[in-house]
């Protein structure tokens, strides 16, 4: 199921899981059980939707991080950034 790991409010909703309830087009919504949208990720009746961050948001959070895991080498030795 996706979850939003979003560090920014405007990248929330930007994906989403699309779940597939057996009858549930004759249900309403709030009719639908635990039970039954449990069954339905369990047994891989989903869909996964959205859209990517853009690149150079992805790309400054890889020099960021690895910024700090060379950081962390250089003051602690190796064993530290593992």
């Amino acid at each position: 199921m996706a979850g939003s790991d979003a560090h920014l409010a405007r990248m929330v909703g930007r994906a989403y899981t699309e779940i597939s309830i057996a009858n549930a087009n004759v249900k309403r919504r709030a009719d639908i059980t635990a039970a039954e949208i449990v069954g339905a990720l369990a047994n891989g009746s989903t869909a996964i939707h959205g859209r990517r961050q853009p690149i150079h948001r992805s790309a400054r959070h890889y020099l960021v991080g690895a910024t700090r895991k060379t950081g962390r080498a250089l003051r602690g030795g190796v064993a530290a950034v593992l």
